[in-house]
């Protein structure tokens, strides 16, 4: 069973051409990056909020506040925005390099398209229409690389949509911690924050 599948696949790249393997590449890459970055958000997920990597991240945004607040509400938001979005960077940039992989995809299929295409009018420039094999090839290489390049950007379009409306809802949880620990610290001082 799986020397069939691996055959059958085989045989799909094959058919596809030199655009093949940059689409495969991409579809590993895209789910790695899928995967890892999905791993992170669940630490962060809501049924666990006292976990790890949360703890961490809140206490980073406590000690650089401690560390860097003013007298001044302005600048300390200001303060609390760059603390959040650096302790949020690896999250999305995760985000916007599944975004980026799942751009890229499309645009490879339609390179392959056009490479088949390119191939069927060779073949019909050089037989006639007369080589029906032959023009079955480049065809069969145009859309097979269409179809990958779909199949690889559509789910990882909707996996990068979800992932980014989580790590949103995380910076939205640091911010909100973060503006509860000034109002303290502001209480504190005897100022309104």
């Amino acid at each position: 069973m799986i020397d069939s599948f691996l055959s059958s696949a085989m045989e799909l790249v094959r058919s596809g051409g030199q655009v093949m393997i940059p689409l495969l590449m991409i579809s590993v890459w895209l789910w790695s990056v899928i995967i890892l970055t999905g791993l992170e958000i669940m630490v962060w997920a809501p049924g666990k909020p006292n976990s790890r990597s949360q703890e961490l991240s809140m206490r980073t945004v406590r000690l650089l506040m401690e560390k860097k607040m003013t007298n001044s509400q302005k600048i300390n938001r200001r303060i609390l925005a760059g603390i959040v979005t650096q302790t949020t960077s690896p999250l999305r940039s995760g985000v916007q390099t599944i975004k980026l992989l799942s751009t890229i995809a499309p645009l490879l299929g339609l390179l392959g398209t056009v490479n088949g295409m390119i191939s069927t009018f060779d073949v019909v420039a050089q037989f006639g229409t007369g080589n029906a094999k032959a023009l079955a090839s480049g065809i069969s290489e145009a859309m097979v690389t269409t179809q990958t390049g779909l199949v690889v950007a559509v789910p990882g379009m909707i996996a990068g949509l979800i992932l980014e409306s989580k790590t949103r809802k995380i910076k939205e949880r640091l911010e909100s911690y973060g503006l509860g620990l000034l109002k303290r610290n502001g209480t504190a001082r005897g100022k309104e924050l």
